[in-house]
């Protein structure tokens, strides 16, 4: 997908696997005044208020204009690339729900060309 985050942008992300309104699921979130993309599980229809894991965007510029994010789920495992970087890899055991959610706080983000495949085996 590419994401077109506006001038000024606060935090914004996506939560897969998500179950209900918003009540579970595997969020990723951008941080830009603490500089950080995070990893957790919303809260009570909310963004996670408990990270799992956190990765610093130091080394990472360029979220005040458009890039691209890929995440690849097989099975328990999450895998993160921004504009084709592998930028965070982990786990979740926990969350196996059907949605999708798109969120930014206090910002205006677009999201575009989503595109949701199953992966095939080739077994």
């Amino acid at each position: 997908m590419t994401v077109k985050p506006s001038a000024g942008v606060n935090s914004f992300g996506l939560c897969m696997r998500g179950i209900g309104n918003y009540d579970k699921g595997t969020e990723l979130k951008f941080d830009i005044p603490e500089k950080r993309i995070q990893y957790g599980e919303p809260q009570n229809g909310g963004p996670a208020e408990n990270l799992k894991e956190s990765i610093a965007l130091s080394e990472i510029e360029g979220f005040d204009k458009s890039f691209t994010l890929d995440v690849i789920i097989t099975g328990t495992i999450i895998e993160v690339c921004i504009d084709n970087r592998q930028t965070l890899i982990t786990r979740n055991y926990e969350n196996v729900g059907d949605r999708l959610f798109l969120s930014a706080k206090n910002s205006e983000v677009t999201f575009e060309d989503i595109k949701v495949y199953p992966l095939i085996s080739k077994d």
